[in-house]
């Protein structure tokens, strides 16, 4: 959201939103052959059954892949191949999340920072790097495993979902739909009623889900995986506050959120009260029900 608040106001955007999810899948489902091949190729080799060469953690990536190349023709171009591919695949995702970061400092403080967006980026990478040294420790594999397991898990779905509410059951589907036809772009009849059920119900309905099935299937944190060099006085070894500290990253982004709009509050209530006085139900009737429309999806 954050990149494509880059666009040109006439871009087409309903364009995009197939073009990216189509690549995206499909690009899923291609590193699912590449990867269960290797793995594949693997076990041939070694005789070892797939499901015991799978490993959960950095040992997938830098231990049973780099043996695995070892094994195939002209390992050392496969080798210099794999590891750029790891190095791009590192340095775009993280272009993505600095920039959702700066864009984000830049809209709220527009006025106060305008003209410093270079001392944001300085300051954003920075405050990363040095967060990201504790990882480089001996022991910096608990803090990455602590890191992975934490960061992008059900707190990131519970975000998702109340996107799909704001933009589906407050806002509106009709309001969303117009504002993409003010931008010029055309859908079919059939395709609006596609993304209104998706928006309204599929959407929702399968995101709860997922929740669910993160709180059913939830594992303390203390419970982390093993890494791949761990020596025999490191097995069993849980850092100390480690559930803590697992839990202030979970609720982190939800904490953030909630803070940034209680301080936003008064602006909202005014814009609420304002959407409020526009309504002149004839009776007290329509008045309940007017106030239900506001939150019905079609």
């Amino acid at each position: 959201i954050s990149v494509s608040s880059y666009n040109k106001f006439d871009n087409n955007c309903h364009r995009d939103t197939w073009v990216v999810t189509l690549v995206n899948s499909a690009t899923s489902i291609f590193s699912g052959l590449i990867i269960f091949a290797v793995l594949g190729f693997m076990s041939n080799e070694t005789d070892i059954e797939i499901a015991d060469l799978i490993q959960e953690g950095p040992a997938l990536v830098f231990i049973v892949y780099p043996e695995a190349i070892s094994h195939m023709a002209v390992p050392q171009v496969w080798s210099v191949l794999f590891f750029l591919m790891l190095i791009t695949l590192g340095l775009d995702s993280m272009f993505i999340m600095v920039e959702v970061m700066i864009t984000t400092i830049m809209d709220h403080y527009r006025e106060k920072l305008a003209g410093f967006k270079y001392l944001v980026v300085i300051i954003t990478c920075s405050i990363g790097f040095l967060l990201g040294v504790s990882m480089c420790t001996s022991n910096g594999l608990y803090v990455f495993q602590l890191m992975d397991t934490t960061c992008a898990t059900w707190n990131l779905i519970v975000l998702g979902l109340l996107e799909v509410i704001l933009v589906a059951w407050i806002y509106g589907p009709n309001a969303f739909l117009n504002n993409v036809k003010d931008m010029g772009v055309v859908i079919p009849t059939g395709l609006k009623i596609y993304w209104k059920t998706c928006l309204c119900a599929l959407t929702p309905i399968t995101l709860l889900a997922l929740i669910v099935a993160k709180f059913v299937l939830y594992q303390p944190f203390n419970v982390l995986p093993q890494p791949a060099n761990a020596t025999g006085a490191m097995k069993g070894l849980v850092p100390t506050g480690a559930p803590v500290v697992g839990w202030m990253i979970t609720l982190s982004p939800i904490i953030l959120i909630i803070g940034g709009e209680s301080e936003r509050r008064g602006g909202c209530e005014e814009v609420w009260r304002g959407a409020e006085k526009e309504e002149t139900p004839s009776s007290p009737q329509s008045s309940r029900s007017s106030h239900f429309l506001r939150f019905s999806c079609f």
